[in-house]
């Protein structure tokens, strides 16, 4: 929201247009997931389809944080993809990387973190290889996302402020599941 006020102004459309450009990322990112995946017309109507169903987000009064997770994680999907097509190291790190951005734009995003992780140590487990080939993938996926989250924490830490970032990230969302009724969930 920062960002936005700085580029476009303290207006109630400023968080807009930065969900809009995300959800346009993200649109482009599905379509160069399901490219790798399917054929070019299966990839146009994917990201056809997410661009009509999510077009009505950024028409509504909030631009929320869980709208701008789906762009690092989606890049994520992209890069984990190509890690697991081509081997590549970098490409798991830039995957978790990118999972890390999104754990720390929303905790929720912990839980395709995971799958990723578990999916990179699965995706090489029957391989004659040895332990320790058989690891890197992961370990490479997690110290990717590691990375990422200590480099967005680092300067809460600095700051003084990581009492407040806890109550704002777990603490508050924490109480506010427990105060609704099962009927409110």
């Amino acid at each position: 929201f920062a960002l936005s006020f700085l580029l476009f102004g303290e207006e109630a459309y400023a968080p807009r247009l930065i969900v809009a450009a995300a959800l346009s990322g993200t649109a482009a990112l599905v379509h160069a997931q399901a490219r790798l995946l399917f054929s070019r017309g299966l990839a146009f109507a994917a990201s056809g389809a997410f661009a009509a169903l999510t077009a009505a987000t950024v028409l509504t009064a909030n631009a929320t944080s869980e709208i701008l997770m789906v762009l690092p994680m989606t890049a994520s999907l992209v890069a984990f993809t190509l890690a697991i097509r081509s081997g590549s190291g970098r490409w798991m790190l830039a995957a978790g990387l990118l999972s890390g951005v999104a754990l720390m734009t929303k905790p929720v995003a912990l839980w395709p973190g995971i799958a990723l992780g578990l999916f990179a140590l699965a995706s090489v487990w029957r391989t004659h290889a040895t332990l320790p080939q058989r690891l890197a993938p992961a370990l490479i996926f997690a110290a990717g996302a590691a990375l990422a989250s200590l480099l967005v924490l680092l300067p809460v830490v600095l700051s003084g402020t990581f009492g407040d970032f806890y109550d704002a990230t777990v603490r508050f969302p924490v109480q506010y599941r427990d105060e609704l009724t099962n009927e409110d969930r």
